[in-house]
């Protein structure tokens, strides 16, 4: 399991998000040049490890999700969907998903952002 799959796999699971932004418009780390939007990026970063008695750990991972859209009340709509989606979640090999803030960066030439953050323990074995 990675968290990468994970995000994807959430994400693409809810119709109302894909009505939004189409699936080919959801990328790792950086968006495909040209691409038109709206569209999703997102990475992730491990924050630390939890070791037990026995060597086994969980990792402690941040990741963030980033909504970029011409429209602004279109981007409000994808925000939502896109927390809708992540928040609260949970697979056999994560704890819950939990979102730790959203902010907005300053860009400009008409391009509206927001950048979701969450954090997620992923168990080991």
């Amino acid at each position: 399991m990675t968290i990468g799959t994970t995000i994807v796999d959430f994400l693409t699971a809810n119709a109302s998000l894909l009505a939004l932004v189409p699936e080919d418009s959801i990328f790792p780390v950086v968006a495909n040049e040209d691409t038109p939007m709206p569209f999703i990026v997102y990475r992730y970063s491990v924050s630390g490890v939890e070791y037990s008695k026995d060597g086994h750990a969980d990792d402690n991972c941040d990741f963030s999700v980033l909504a970029v859209s011409g429209d602004y009340a279109n981007l409000q709509l994808i925000v939502d969907q896109i927390r809708l989606s992540l928040e609260f979640q949970r697979t056999s090999d994560t704890n819950r998903i939990g979102l730790s803030g959203i902010d907005e960066p300053v860009y400009g030439d008409g391009m509206y952002v927001q950048k979701l953050n969450f954090n997620v323990q992923i168990k080991s074995y």
